[in-house]
């Protein structure tokens, strides 16, 4: 089951694709790339780590310059085909887990990839399990898993699983939503995994999806059916990297990070057109939760990460505050306590996602791609 059918372009929809809409979209990737490399070079900051990071940056304008059928026309691999190149070239053991329209309330059937990882014998961590959910705007399918895959080992984790969702526009709001839910109902009933040996992780739209995930264990969507949480028992973490958590662009950070973002207004909305959240609804926008939703969270560990440079920024920012989250350089002090960690961390000069940037560049010391890489040692050293 793939996560989306790439659309067959008419022949005139191929003709104007490489004729006019490629040949713009090269044009404003390379003035895009230019632009920030200029601005670094001024500031005195070029370097390669800068150069590789507005590579991937620049890229962020070509959404809102194609449309989504000439976007999935073009990105023809599946969520699944990046999975199992990724298994293949990594020599891992990989097991692909149908979910079926029963499992899913009825939004359609998807694919839970389980990925077995060498650290399964070791005895620290050797009980956990990552649930990831890729990000993409809904709309991209996944190319590489080798970011969570890092995440996942230093976890000590057992298994990498990474749901492969259905896409937007075909697949609307709530389908990413019930899926993510059989996927964890999967892992608990089908597998026999403990609450308490899962962590979930997703980045923009997965972060979306984790953060919905969570409010559905706090407060079941009326169309899908709940998960309960085993009495004493919770997830044992939950890593949110830029995630979206609201839909409409009315804080300062949407204006003033558009330049620098690879993210913009006319993506978020492009983005909301295509996934049609449900306004007013929680699980489409987790930005709306106030401190008495989100009290009595089932996470031990919760990390919500953004760019200071991204449009994201202050709506993170919000919801972090409404989850309870201390600074991560605060945190030390509720560590002593039982209830649940919570933390946020806003890193000063990057962009959105730019831990999942940097891990999938090689890229060493990211302020963010620390954070996430501590956050997993942690829950590794707590097994």
């Amino acid at each position: 089951m793939s996560s989306h059918t790439p659309p067959q372009l008419s022949t005139g929809e191929v003709l104007y694709l490489f004729a006019v809409s490629l040949p713009l979209a090269t044009a404003a990737y390379l003035y895009d790339f230019a632009c920030r490399t200029y601005a670094a070079w001024s500031e005195g900051r070029l370097d390669g780590k800068t150069t590789k990071r507005n590579l991937a940056t620049s890229s962020g304008s070509l959404m809102t310059l194609f449309t989504l059928r000439q976007l999935q026309y073009i990105m023809r691999q599946t969520s699944g085909d990046g999975v199992r190149a990724f298994a293949k070239k990594n020599n891992l053991a990989l097991r692909s887990v149908p979910l079926t329209d029963a499992d899913t309330d009825g939004f359609g059937p998807a694919t839970l990839h389980l990925l077995a990882l060498p650290n399964e014998g070791s005895s620290n961590g050797s009980g956990l399990t990552l649930l990831y959910f890729h990000g993409g705007a809904f709309v991209i399918p996944l190319g590489n898993p080798g970011p969570a895959h890092t995440i996942a080992q230093h976890m000590g984790a057992r298994q990498l699983a990474v749901l492969e969702y259905s896409l937007a526009p075909a697949a609307k709001y709530p389908t990413q939503l019930a899926q993510a839910v059989a996927a964890l109902r999967h892992l608990v009933t089908a597998k026999g995994i403990a609450f308490h040996n899962i962590a979930v992780s997703g980045d923009s739209a997965g972060g979306n999806i984790t953060l919905a995930l969570l409010a559905h264990l706090q407060s079941p969507h009326p169309r899908i059916r709940p998960l309960p949480v085993p009495a004493g028992q919770r997830l044992r973490g939950a890593l949110v990297i830029s995630a979206r958590t609201r839909n409409e662009p009315t804080r300062l950070s949407h204006t003033e990070n558009e330049s620098k973002d690879m993210l913009s207004k006319a993506s978020m909305a492009l983005i909301a057109g295509a996934w049609k959240p449900v306004p007013g609804e929680v699980w489409a926008a987790p930005d709306i939760g106030d401190k008495a939703f989100w009290e009595g969270l089932p996470v031990e560990h919760v990390l919500l990460a953004a760019g200071a440079d991204e449009i994201y920024r202050d709506d993170i920012i919000h919801t972090a505050e409404m989850m309870g989250a201390v600074n991560v350089s605060e945190c030390a002090s509720q560590k002593k306590k039982s209830e649940p960690i919570v933390e946020l961390i806003v890193c000063p000069g990057e962009v959105h996602a730019q831990s999942i940037v940097d891990l999938g560049m090689g890229i060493k010391d990211g302020i963010m791609a620390n954070a996430a890489l501590r956050w997993a040692d942690e829950l590794k050293e707590s097994a």
